[in-house]
């Protein structure tokens, strides 16, 4: 299953798909691909939409644990926890170095902008053609080869 679609039943039904979800991670990919209803007597029984559950769970076996957690992250509302939302990991989902339409490795384009907030690189998809750019922002993380008014070595700094 590709990412556009799992992300579409995402979209129309996120309930739906938390569920399928929920059921095919705590069952393994494995077990859900033999599964009937039969299997699942107590969890889905009550559940008016329960053979379109399973069926999507079953679905999720074709795809990608990282296309589920992209969909996951892209598209189900953000959740709350202790009284705040809690952040995603980066906005939209976004990973370094893959393409934020179809999941393919990105191509580099080799320039590099470099200002104030960071540094900015331009990128191509070659499995879709999508182009972007992506941004890097520096952190600082401490003083290096400090060295005094004299030019010596500062002691345990350098």
């Amino acid at each position: 299953m590709k990412y556009e679609e799992l992300a579409n039943i995402c979209r129309e039904d996120p309930e739906t798909f938390k569920v399928a979800f929920t059921l095919f991670a705590g069952i393994g990919a494995e077990a859900i691909t033999n599964a009937t209803m039969d299997d699942f007597k107590g969890e889905l029984q009550n559940m008016e939409n329960k053979y379109e559950i399973l069926a999507l769970a079953k679905s999720m076996t074709g795809a990608s644990l990282d296309t589920i957690f992209a969909v996951i992250q892209r598209e189900l509302p953000q959740v709350k926890g202790d009284g705040e939302d809690i952040p995603f990991l980066n906005h939209y989902g976004d990973e370094d170095g893959v393409c934020p339409c179809c999941g393919a490795e990105i191509e580099y384009e080799g320039d590099n902008e470099i200002d104030d907030d960071g540094t900015i690189v331009s990128w191509e998809c070659p499995n879709c053609g999508a182009t972007g750019k992506a941004g890097y922002t520096g952190v600082f993380s401490g003083h290096y080869r400090v060295e005094d008014a004299n030019g010596d070595p500062v002691p345990d700094r350098y």
